[in-house]
């Protein structure tokens, strides 16, 4: 009996000392990374690499692209959506030229854009600091 009652008794003191609280992280609100305001803009420069003549010569074009935010609309669903514009130019050009335009949606746990008729999720809450592989 004192055999058994010794190993049970660890792994029950194992069991109570392994037990501990998680604390609770503190979300920040979508609205930090991506603010979706009217007039608000974002630049970004594009290069794209093209290898021509069977890969012996090699071209770089580089291009400027800018979201701005357009306008407050209301989507579907009855709920408040932000419509925006992408422009696109040269490198060192000064006129933008309309490329697309899409409609941006805070949902307060999600950025959901919709393009071309699509739905695409481009960032969710919560987010975690995980210190381990995932696979």
């Amino acid at each position: 009996m004192k055999k058994i009652l010794v190993p049970i008794l660890a792994l029950f003191i194992f069991a109570i000392s392994s037990c501990e609280k998680s604390e609770k992280l503190q979300d920040t609100p979508i609205s930090d990374y991506a603010p979706l305001l009217v007039g608000k803009h974002i630049t970004y420069q594009l290069d794209s690499t093209i290898y021509t003549d069977f890969g012996v010569t090699r071209e770089v074009h580089s291009y400027e692209v800018k979201y701005e935010v357009d306008e407050e609309i209301t989507d579907a669903l009855n709920e408040t959506a932000f419509r925006v514009v992408r422009y696109i130019r040269n490198i060192g050009g000064t006129t933008w030229t309309p490329d697309a335009t899409f409609m941006a949606k805070n949902t307060g746990q999600s950025l959901e854009f919709v393009e071309n008729n699509l739905r695409f999720i481009k960032l969710r809450l919560p987010f975690s600091n995980v210190c381990q592989n995932v696979y």
